[in-house]
């Protein structure tokens, strides 16, 4: 299968177009400020969409992911005292290689 040909099937261009993602982020920012009670979950989950298998990713998935949690801190300032405790939860494990330490570490201060 040629992935050039994938993108340019018009069937497939919304999972090319991270129309599908933004939805899914839109989904948990918009449940998170329905409802203070699903903010930590919302936190989290976005978080570990941000730091779980995204070393190698496009920069556009991760600024998308950025993003969204930005507007959740922005909407529901309950998120702010709920992004902490999953930042420190979900640090990598410390026999890891220094270079995933310090792309997480990048990311933590970027957010």
């Amino acid at each position: 299968i040629d992935p050039e040909r994938l993108k340019k099937d018009p069937r497939l261009q919304p999972f090319f177009s991270f129309q599908i993602a933004d939805a899914h982020l839109h989904l948990l920012v918009a449940l998170a400020s329905a409802n203070s009670i699903h903010v930590t979950h919302a936190v989290s989950a976005i978080w570990k969409m941000a730091t779980q298998g995204l070393a190698d990713c496009p920069t556009e998935r991760i600024t998308r992911v950025h993003a969204a949690l930005y507007t959740l801190v922005r909407i529901c300032p309950k998120a702010q005292s709920e992004i902490f405790p999953a930042m420190a939860s979900n640090f990598p494990f410390k026999l890891l290689p220094c270079n995933i330490h310090l792309w997480y570490v990048h990311h933590v201060l970027r957010l």
